[in-house]
């Protein structure tokens, strides 16, 4: 079963949500409902800035557990590989239509070779500036 890899963020941009879900455009959609107390409703992180689309959501869930490993500021140099002024992506920004994986350009979603087939994730995945995850230092930071 194919997944996303999301973040949300509220309309100033100073709370990053990540989640994972098999149907992002639903998901959106909940979480802009408010349906649920949760982080997302208590800190309004209902825009979506960025999404990752994988072959298999075991490799979704890795990748959304190693991004709530990154510092903010890596977070940010990768939204802005794709995003670069983070605004609020919508259906039109994926051409429209059904939110399908075969449907959303690899402009914003895209496989990532860098994990592996099982799922796991990669502590030594390059960071948004080529660096080892594991090689930097804890002032390095990415602007």
């Amino acid at each position: 079963m194919p997944g996303f890899t999301y973040i949300l963020s509220n309309s100033h941009r100073t709370v990053l949500y990540i989640g994972v879900t098999a149907n992002l455009a639903r998901r959106v959609a909940q979480h802009a409902a408010k349906s649920v107390k949760s982080f997302t409703s208590r800190y309004n992180c209902i825009e979506l800035i960025y999404a990752e689309y994988y072959r298999d959501i075991r490799t979704a869930i890795a990748r959304e557990k190693q991004l709530k490993n990154w510092k903010r500021a890596w977070k940010l140099a990768l939204i802005r590989q794709r995003n670069p002024e983070l605004k609020t992506l919508t259906l039109e920004d994926f051409g429209g239509g059904i939110l399908d994986a075969m449907e959303i350009p690899p402009y914003y979603l895209y496989d990532h070779p860098d994990l592996p087939e099982d799922g796991q994730g990669s502590s030594s995945m390059r960071l948004p500036n080529g660096r080892s995850r594991l090689g930097g230092r804890d002032d390095d930071h990415i602007e």
